[in-house]
């Protein structure tokens, strides 16, 4: 994907997370006169302020743990990673200041100015291929713990918008707070294929939980489905086989 297409999605990320107040991923990788770590620390911060002509984006100051304030000093070198829905993207940056920023008419702060250094680039953590569904005719998706079905408890609908041989993407449409300690808990997605012939029961374990305006979260959920059952691999196959069609068939109408 062109750089200047990663910018498009870099710029309009941010601004809504200033919007709407989410945090943003940032890792140390170098401190002048200190070892490059092994291991970067990492920190999530809200963002306050974007100047997409100077690449300058504003942010609070790094902290462990909302406590006291992680000194790193001007000419630091920070990653800055993105987490949209299609894909997860990182930006090199150098702390241009620590100083006073009005964060609005009653409130002043202290924040960290990071200029961002070359482009922004693909940060992919994922093993698959995830490829857009919104427009490929699936029916809602249900989600809920295994075996809670019928009166024991009502399946929360969603609407299903990634798909990979890994794993997929859903938008839950009710009240998501039912979800937000659950991560990494195993949970089924019940859904059709569009051919309307199909229905599937995926085991899958949520992996990101990231909540939208209004009621309702976006999940990242990974599959875990068992290599060694027959009924499992099916599945796996069946939807590896629907990834493979649907992405061929994205490409082929970009091409036309």
């Amino acid at each position: 994907m062109p750089s200047h297409t990663h910018d498009a999605i870099w710029h309009r990320e941010i601004n809504e997370r200033i919007e709407r107040a989410d945090a943003l991923e940032v890792a140390i990788v170098c401190v002048p006169g200190r070892p490059d770590p092994d291991d970067p620390p990492q920190f999530k911060v809200l963002p306050y302020a974007l100047d997409a002509d100077t690449h300058t984006l504003v942010v609070e100051r790094f902290r462990v743990a909302r406590d006291e304030p992680v000194t790193c000093p001007v000419g630091s070198r920070v990653d800055v990673y993105i987490l949209s829905e299609q894909m997860r993207l990182v930006a090199a940056h150098d702390i241009a200041d620590v100083a006073p920023f009005q964060l609005n008419a009653e409130r002043r702060v202290m924040a960290t100015e990071l200029r961002r250094v070359g482009d922004v680039t693909s940060a992919q953590r994922r093993a698959s291929f995830r490829v857009d569904t919104t427009a490929a005719g699936f029916a809602k998706v249900h989600i809920n713990p295994p075996g809670a079905t019928g009166m024991k408890l009502k399946p929360r609908s969603a609407i299903l918008v990634n798909l990979s041989a890994e794993g997929m993407g859903l938008l839950v449409e009710q009240d998501a707070e039912w979800i937000e300690n659950h991560e990494n808990q195993i949970f089924e997605v019940h859904m059709t294929l569009p051919n309307g012939k199909t229905d599937l029961v995926v085991p899958v374990r949520i992996r990101r939980h990231e909540p939208r305006r209004g009621p309702g979260a976006y999940l990242g959920l990974q599959f875990t489905l068992n290599r060694d059952t027959p009924e499992d691999r099916t599945v796996r196959e069946t939807l590896a086989r629907l990834t493979t069609d649907l992405q061929r068939d994205q490409l082929r109408r970009r091409r036309a």
